[in-house]
């Protein structure tokens, strides 16, 4: 991967929360924004049938929340 793209690649926390809003799995990933990252929960919260909702956070900023 060249430098620059490399520069770009921020690392997010992804927590998956049960029905209680407790956090039941968090999940490390890195993605080139936070739009990026919203789409990827997205998608991982819509193959899994077990976790109704999922927090993405980079750091102490929380950057969306699916559903």
């Amino acid at each position: 991967m060249p430098q620059s793209d490399r520069q770009n690649i921020r690392s997010y926390r992804f927590y998956f929360l049960d029905e209680k809003d407790v956090i039941a799995r968090p999940h490390d990933i890195e993605s080139g924004s936070d739009d990026e990252a919203c789409e990827l929960a997205a998608l991982m919260l819509a193959e899994q049938t077990f976790y109704p909702s999922i927090e993405v956070w980079h750091g102490t900023r929380k950057v969306c929340r699916h559903p």
